[in-house]
């Protein structure tokens, strides 16, 4: 099995080390730095990310489930380019976002070009001022 801390506290160090199938549980983290990290295949369940700061961080294929985003801010979010590193992929793959309260959200800023909303309620959505039933409603008249 190798190294086992059991009931202890430790400060560890380790660098350029294959720790593959390792196993974490009910283990305190805080302050704790990952630099160069790869966490392909890793699962991460029941895990607190309260005040951390994730940067240059690749979520390729990744499902994200049972999320809470309280307070959380997302900037310079991006689909890969082809030539993406860290093992990302060669072609823009479609996010999905499915069955998500995004009550309250702001978007600022960014690119929603052929951005798809399905099944959704728009109750108070606006872009740029504008409430987005209303548009709907009256393209709905002049296509009748």
């Amino acid at each position: 099995m190798g190294l086992k801390i059991k009931a202890a506290t430790e400060t560890l160090e380790v660098e350029d080390a294959n720790i593959t199938g390792s196993r974490f549980k009910n283990v305190a983290m805080g302050d704790t730095e990952f630099h160069d990290v790869g966490f392909k295949g890793a699962t991460f369940r029941q895990i607190s990310f309260d005040d951390s700061t994730l940067h240059h961080v690749d979520f390729v294929n990744c499902d994200l489930d049972d999320v809470e985003l309280t307070g959380a801010t997302f900037r310079h979010v991006r689909l890969p380019k082809a030539t993406a590193s860290l093992g990302a992929v060669a072609q823009q793959d479609t996010v999905s976002f499915r069955d998500c309260n995004l009550k309250g959200a702001r978007i600022t800023d960014s690119n929603l070009t052929n951005v798809e909303i399905v099944g959704c309620n728009l109750s108070g959505l606006r872009i740029n001022g504008v409430l987005v039933e209303e548009l709907i409603r009256k393209a709905t008249r002049n296509t009748a």
